[in-house]
């Protein structure tokens, strides 16, 4: 049987990995718009130098459908991440009795949306709390400052 220290701790190397994995796969969805820009950036010049022409038109909608469907790649893979770690930082949570991992389910783009931000929630109890005052709410709700 498994202590609940020694769950922790198993829980946590997961949860590092998949924290090194979100943060190599938002490296490459920059890298990857970067890319779209120099696509065209790259089909401007060709136009410039060379006239319109209809195989730059093809050439500029084949580079931009690979480089979107590879973006949608990425962000389907950081979703299942940032779900998984979601997960975990609850199980700890629960686990530890203490509301040490909070990030990814107050702030986290798959928490509280990734363009247009939605209610955050200050706890796992579900009180929302508007964008503006989240950096209070994680400092008034947070059991590390209380005395054990």
């Amino acid at each position: 049987m498994v202590t609940p220290n020694e769950a922790i701790q198993i829980l946590f190397k997961e949860y590092d990995t998949l924290r090194a994995e979100l943060i190599a796969r938002n490296n490459g969805t920059f890298q990857l718009m970067a890319l779209g820009a120099a696509e065209i950036a790259v089909c401007v010049g060709w136009w410039e130098k060379w006239g319109y022409r209809p195989s730059g038109w093809i050439l500029v909608v084949f580079c931009l459908t690979i480089t979107a469907l590879l973006l949608c790649l990425f962000n389907l893979g950081i979703g299942v991440c940032t779900k998984r770690v979601r997960e975990i930082e609850n199980h700890v949570n629960e686990l530890a009795g203490v509301n040490l991992l909070c990030w990814e389910n107050r702030f986290g783009a798959g928490a509280r949306g990734w363009i247009i931000p939605s209610k955050i929630t200050p706890d796992l109890t579900g009180t929302p709390v508007p964008p503006s005052d989240r950096w209070k709410a994680l400092s008034t709700s947070s059991n590390l400052n209380e005395d054990s």
